[in-house]
This record gives C-alpha cells, structure tokens and sequence, in this order.
C-alpha cells in the first residue's frame, strides 16, 4: 500500500501504529473491504511536499 501510495505523491498520515489497528480492527471485525477502507484512506492521506 505504502508504494502505490508514494508512486502517486501521497503519504499515510497517522502513523504505523494507528494504520495497523485499523487494519487489523478491521480484520477481527470480519469487515476488511473496500467500503471501509477506501473512506479511511481518503480522509488519512497527505500530499508529499
């Protein structure tokens, strides 16, 4: 994720930490799908400077 991310001038804002207990929250939930990641990312992404 982190590359396709780089390759178009964008970073993850929060850090390691808070990306991995969404994921994995989303995981245990039996609820990783694009509907609930695709919001996150759109609101946790930051332009590369």
């Amino acid at each position: 994720m982190y590359t396709f991310l780089a390759i178009n001038g964008v970073r993850l804002a929060p850090d390691a930490e808070e990306t991995f207990a969404f994921i994995s929250a989303l995981y245990e939930a039996n609820q990783f799908s694009f509907e609930k990641i695709v919001p996150w990312l759109r609101s946790h992404v930051a332009q590369n400077l």
